[in-house]
């Protein structure tokens, strides 16, 4: 029993001690930007000796990777439910409640990872993640045409004739929402729920005209 609670210790030591490293590397890339930082740097500001924080990490790009795998994660997750029910039915178009879930999965990822957001979008420059925002633009614009495709199968009588260049478009400005809620992450949480379901709203009115969905 003694040996099984030391092993249990020593355990949660280890855990606690690679926590620590990520939430002060994480807090030096918010400052410094990915290029920014180095391992000495991250030991100094940890008080983690070097030798011991290559114990836990082999590099900073993989503690860079576990910090801003769960924004990823919540990116993934959002974006792969996006040409599903309910989106692909014209009643998104005129229900709130429907909406309001689009909305709810974008605020989610804003209040939870602002910090993980602002780091890769701003500050992930010379890591493997630095093209990030235009893969995501990239993703979006994909989604966004293969949505048109599937609408245009369900609903022949809409007008799917969507140029591409304003789904790319579109796709840089959903991209743009989460620049702005963290260039003014000192804005009530209020203002930004507000600022997120107008422009959801906005832009779900714009799509509705242009398909003409009646």
């Amino acid at each position: 029993m003694f040996v099984k609670t030391r092993a249990s210790d020593r355990a949660k030591e280890k855990e606690e001690t690679r926590n620590h490293i990520i939430e002060v590397t994480k807090k030096a890339f918010l400052e410094k930007g990915y290029r920014g930082v180095s391992m000495r740097d991250i030991s100094n500001m940890s008080g983690i000796g070097l030798s011991n924080i290559y114990n836990y990490f082999k590099n900073k790009e993989e503690i860079f990777s576990c910090i801003v795998h769960p924004v990823l994660e919540a990116f993934n997750d959002m974006l792969s439910k996006h040409n599903e029910e309910p989106q692909l039915s014209v009643d998104f178009f005129s229900s709130q409640d429907l909406q309001y879930e689009f909305i709810r999965m974008t605020l989610s990822i804003v209040t939870q990872f602002r910090e993980e957001l602002q780091i890769i979008l701003n500050s992930s420059q010379g890591s493997i993640f630095e093209n990030f925002r235009q893969q995501l633009i990239n993703r979006n614009k994909t989604i966004g045409i293969q949505y048109i495709e599937e609408m245009k199968k369900r609903y022949p009588e809409l007008n799917t004739n969507v140029s591409s260049l304003l789904i790319e478009l579109n796709s840089m400005n959903y991209v743009t929402v989460f620049d702005l809620i963290v260039e003014n992450y000192n804005r009530p949480q209020k203002e930004i729920e507000t600022f997120v379901s107008q422009y959801i709203q906005y832009g779900t009115a714009g799509w509705k005209e242009i398909m003409q969905v009646h």
